[in-house]
């Protein structure tokens, strides 16, 4: 990353790599430095936005749910301010993430569904809106399993098969499965869980960590050691990672 930087201080990537790198060292201070400069940087709202991003996923490393959302607001007043539909309600998404994530899942919902009300007063295309509507049955499904409503879940991931089956693509299936995973694990069918599970994202850490409970209550700690340490160890830039690298950590040192 450095090398890159050496030809061109601008090469954006190296930022966020190098930050991330630090997170992975446990320099949550280090790694804001290296977004700091990616903001001070940037030459456009998309990476002013990244920035904003990459910081607020440093402190959700640190579960500091107050300066994570204050990184996430001020991204989306940027893309307000640019009249960027699309991009505020991906923000408005993360921060329901977030929310829900960190303890606030009640806060979650309102937060999904803002996301979609930007989309549906926006000059968009209709394929657009439709997927955004989708999306929010998955986030209510989401919310719901969190808050422990499993008729509600059920009723939202039904929901969402149908809608995926008729315009759906890859990754909403991929997430489908997800849901049909995060289901059966609170119906404590643990085999089920597993088999959704095999079909869901699998470059998500999250889901490596939901395997490995399953094959905890089945009795098999060596395999949800394996999945728990490639959580743990999960050496890939995602914002996902920042919800669950603690946990994995805390689950790896349970099963050593």
């Amino acid at each position: 990353y450095e090398k890159a930087l050496s030809y061109n201080p601008n090469f954006m990537p190296s930022h966020v790599g190098i930050g991330n790198d630090y997170l992975f060292m446990d320099r949550p201070d280090k790694a804001r430095e290296s977004f700091q400069r990616l903001l001070e940087l940037a030459r456009d709202d998309r990476e002013r936005r990244q920035a904003r991003l990459w910081m607020a996923a440093s402190y959700v490393h640190e579960m500091d749910q107050g300066r994570a959302l204050e990184q996430m607001r001020a991204s989306y007043a940027i893309a307000e301010a640019g009249d960027d539909p699309v991009a505020m309600s991906a923000d408005l998404v993360r921060i329901g993430d977030i929310l829900l994530y960190t303890g606030s899942p009640e806060q979650a919902g309102p937060s999904y569904r803002e996301a979609v009300d930007v989309v549906r007063r926006a000059e968009l295309p209709e394929e657009v809106k439709e997927g955004a509507e989708r999306d929010l049955l998955y986030n209510e499904a989401r919310v719901a399993l969190v808050l422990g409503d499993l008729e509600t879940a059920r009723r939202h991931a039904e929901e969402y098969r149908a809608g995926i089956e008729a315009r759906g693509g890859p990754g909403e299936t991929r997430r489908f499965h997800e849901l049909a995973g995060r289901i059966a694990l609170q119906e404590k069918d643990w085999r089920r869980a597993l088999s959704a599970f095999e079909q869901a994202d699998q470059q998500n850490p999250i889901m490596l960590c939901l395997a490995a409970k399953a094959w905890q209550e089945l009795g098999d700690e060596e395999k949800a050691r394996e999945l728990v340490e490639r959580a743990a160890n999960f050496n890939a830039i995602t914002f996902d990672y920042a919800f669950v690298r603690s946990k994995a950590c805390k689950m790896l040192e349970e099963l050593q």
